[in-house]
């Protein structure tokens, strides 16, 4: 595929900021699954701080500010569904991508970009 023109760039940049899923799967609020793995996942994080503390070449990766937004925890999921549900549209939907494993992340998300490309190709 030759980009020949600034309009097509940015529609296929566009293509892998907001992924389209399935009508079916069109973003409608977070899912239900993903409320309630917001307990799971603020168990994940703690132990994840926890040994980035213990463990000597990864203290780098915790800081005060960490520990300090972690109160805000719930701040953050409002605000995080309050912009989903205002900026995610038919043509331009957010795809929501678990990231508490980076191997099934990774995979949805190149599934996810491969899709859409496969659907703006045809």
């Amino acid at each position: 595929m030759i980009l020949s023109a600034e309009s097509d760039a940015r529609h296929l940049v566009s293509i892998f900021l907001t992924v389209a899923e399935d009508d079916a799967a069109r973003f409608d609020g977070l899912p239900p699954e993903a409320r309630d793995q917001h307990g799971d996942v603020r168990q994940e994080q703690l132990r994840r701080f926890r040994e980035r503390t213990k463990t000597n070449y990864k203290t780098w990766k915790i800081t005060d500010e960490d520990w300090r937004n972690r109160g805000k925890w719930e701040d953050y999921i409002i605000a995080a569904e309050e912009m989903l549900l205002k900026t995610s549209t038919p043509d331009s939907p957010w795809t929501l991508v678990e990231a508490n494993d980076k191997y099934f992340s990774r995979i949805k998300s190149l599934r996810t970009v491969a899709e859409k490309l496969r659907r703006a190709l045809k």
